[in-house]
């Protein structure tokens, strides 16, 4: 696939899973990016760049962070594991 031509990287949607997205950059590089919503914000996560990296191995990696993201969410809202409302990793204050 080859970038439109525009200025700025080329993200095109590849179905599937929710939010997936091949982003081509000018340069002719690419890289997969998972566009989701996470704490009611717009974040894109990188999935990686690997040439070997397949369309159905993208689609894996995306279904196993948009599980993750749910479960951290989740844990969140009931105020987790030790009663405290913060992500898993940060400090509580």
């Amino acid at each position: 696939m080859e970038h439109p031509g525009h200025a700025g990287n080329a993200k095109v949607a590849v179905g599937g899973v929710p939010g997936l997205v091949l982003q081509i950059r000018p340069a002719g590089g690419w890289s997969w990016l998972l566009r989701t919503s996470v704490g009611g914000r717009r974040q894109a996560i990188g999935l990686g760049n690997d040439p070997a990296a397949t369309l159905a191995r993208a689609r894996e990696k995306s279904v196993k962070m948009l599980d993750l993201i749910r479960e951290r969410i989740d844990r969140w809202r009931s105020g987790g594991p030790h009663g405290r409302r913060c992500w898993p990793g940060s400090s509580a204050r």
